[in-house]
């Protein structure tokens, strides 16, 4: 399977910089044929001054308006490029991890996942402490939904400190080695995937700290069956490289170690 084809966090709502068609078309013309189109459920929530300040800041055409009405008008937009026969695409909304799990229901019909935004944090527990609560509050809006739960970029910032050459207070934020079988044994029974993101894991393949620390990981989850979620995190762009076939040779990810669609999966 060509994992550069499978893209399942492409942000196509409201920072979207060309219309939803060309946006797709775009995708398709880089390789791309199963899509997970999203958009960030807090844009959506501003007022309607701040909504307007924001679109203004930013430089964003107004493709939506704020509230549940934009929100519908933006999963309708993605419903009908899901009619288009190259291509797969599911419906997706990204949530910031505090806002879990009072995240309102009338945003959750019709989706086909949900992820939860994992970010920089104040929190100095340990990361799979923090992790396992966060996958804990998904879990449960996933399956009372009817939805796929997904830790998007749940090591983001990881590296981040040490590429700026500072060192975080609260270390590298990866999973404890004595704490990894018990870990990846408590997210498996959650029932949720874990992204594997190109756009942040990508800035640190040259960095051999990451794959010392990062692979064990991914091999902890792998031998629970925790499945990973592969996406590129896209948002302004149609000409960022997305590598998805290095990044899980590098971290010894193979075909039934990932989620994708049915549809995908019988024709491989």
């Amino acid at each position: 399977m060509n994992f550069d084809s499978i893209d399942l966090h492409i942000h196509a709502g409201i920072e979207r910089p060309y219309s939803m068609t060309e946006w797709v078309d775009g995708l398709i013309r880089n390789g791309r044929t199963a899509l997970g189109l999203v958009d960030h459920y807090e844009l959506y929530l501003k007022s309607d001054e701040d909504y307007a300040s924001y679109l203004a800041r930013k430089g964003f055409p107004r493709w939506y308006d704020n509230g549940l009405k934009g929100f519908r008008a933006f999963c309708n937009e993605v419903r009908q490029q899901a009619k288009r026969e190259e291509i797969t695409v599911l419906l997706g909304l990204e949530v910031y991890h505090g806002d879990f799990p009072e995240v309102r229901g009338d945003f959750l019909e019709g989706l086909d996942f949900i992820g939860c935004h994992i970010s920089k944090t104040e929190s100095f527990e340990p990361w799979g402490d923090f992790l396992l609560r966060s996958a804990e509050k998904l879990s449960c809006t996933a399956h009372e939904n009817g939805l796929v739960g997904v830790l998007f970029h749940p090591f983001n910032h990881s590296f981040w400190s040490q590429r700026q050459g500072m060192t975080s207070p609260r270390g590298l934020n990866i999973i404890e080695p004595g704490k990894l079988d018990d870990f990846a044994e408590r997210m498996a029974a959650l029932d949720v995937c874990v992204e594997i993101n190109w756009g942040s894991d990508s800035k640190n393949l040259n960095q051999p700290e990451f794959i010392d620390k990062y692979v064990p990981v991914v091999q902890a989850l792998k031998s629970q069956g925790v499945l990973f979620w592969l996406g590129s995190d896209v948002h302004h762009s149609l000409n960022s490289v997305y590598d998805m076939n290095r990044m899980c040779a590098v971290l010894d990810i193979s075909v039934n170690d990932i989620w994708v669609p049915k549809s995908i999966r019988n024709k491989n």
